[in-house]
């Protein structure tokens, strides 16, 4: 491997986006590489902090623009793959992170899918308190449809891997994979 990796996992909510991005990392580092991962959510809920959260797009432009710094604490600490996962559909999303992004990496983005009946399951089945809004039938429907014309676009520069029927370990194979990991 020649440059740092920096996979960027996008996906709607209860696509996997936080399971797949520890397991993937579980498995880049069982090759023998340095692997972290940053959860976008995390880094976001240290900039909003009303109650309901506001989400507003100033909180997560800040948030995109701070991973990129922990981003770059990690490869600078010789990290090889940095896995962040999180809301990155839109270009100005993407850019908010790259633009920021002071090391050289290979970026690759991988698009996780998922049926709106395997997400809700998936997140009604998800212990998390956090999980709170999410679980809500009305509320993660009208997330997916929302995300759902957002696909198409992302099916040019994305590896698209459906995550319904499919087990953990065949999904972060998948995505490995792809990785420039030699």
């Amino acid at each position: 491997m020649t440059r740092p990796v920096l996979v960027v996992l996008n996906g709607p909510i209860g696509s996997g986006k936080t399971t797949v991005s520890v397991a993937l990392a579980g498995l880049v580092e069982r090759t023998g590489h340095r692997a972290a991962t940053i959860d976008l959510d995390e880094v976001w809920a240290m900039v909003d902090h009303q109650r309901p959260r506001r989400g507003g797009a100033t909180a997560w432009s800040l948030a995109r623009r701070g991973v990129a710094a922990l981003a770059d604490e990690f490869f600078h600490d010789g990290v090889t793959v940095v896995i962040v996962n999180g809301p990155f559909f839109q270009p100005v999303e993407r850019s908010q992170l790259l633009d920021r992004l002071a090391t050289s990496a290979e970026v690759r983005y991988v698009t996780l899918n998922v049926s709106f009946e395997e997400a809700l399951r998936r997140t009604q089945a998800d212990a998390d308190p956090r999980r709170d809004t999410s679980r809500q039938r009305n509320w993660l429907l009208q997330h997916h449809e929302q995300a759902a014309p957002l696909f198409e676009p992302l099916r040019e520069t994305d590896l698209i891997v459906e995550t319904d029927g499919r087990t953990l370990d065949q999904v972060t194979r998948r995505i490995a994979a792809s990785l420039p990991l030699g």
